[in-house]
């Protein structure tokens, strides 16, 4: 199941932290753990999103990725801890060349 809100997106099995560090599985406890979550960015299954954690604009955050700190826009990131490995930006233009040349 996906849960789609106002441009951005994250799979059931996203699990946030609270400051007691219990696993919260609420839409709603992003938001109590000073999360932001920019517009069209994507959390895949089973990410961890550690409280104050600011997410950019654009970003796809790997399934399984433990996340903390500020993310910028425009980033993938995986891994534990998760790092960036590539740009949005740049992803989607290697996919329009690809879809040209077919």
């Amino acid at each position: 199941m996906i849960i789609l809100t106002h441009d951005w997106s994250f799979l059931k099995g996203l699990i946030a932290i609270n400051k007691v560090n219990e696993c919260i599985s609420s839409f709603h406890a992003l938001a109590y753990n000073g999360v932001s979550i920019g517009e069209n960015s994507f959390i895949g299954a089973g990410a961890v999103i550690l409280p104050g954690t600011k997410i950019g604009k654009f970003c796809i955050i790997g399934a399984g990725s433990v996340v903390k700190g500020n993310i910028p826009d425009y980033s993938i990131v995986v891994g534990n801890p998760c790092k960036i490995i590539n740009d949005t930006r740049k992803f989607g233009e290697k996919f329009l060349v690809r879809s040209k040349e077919s």
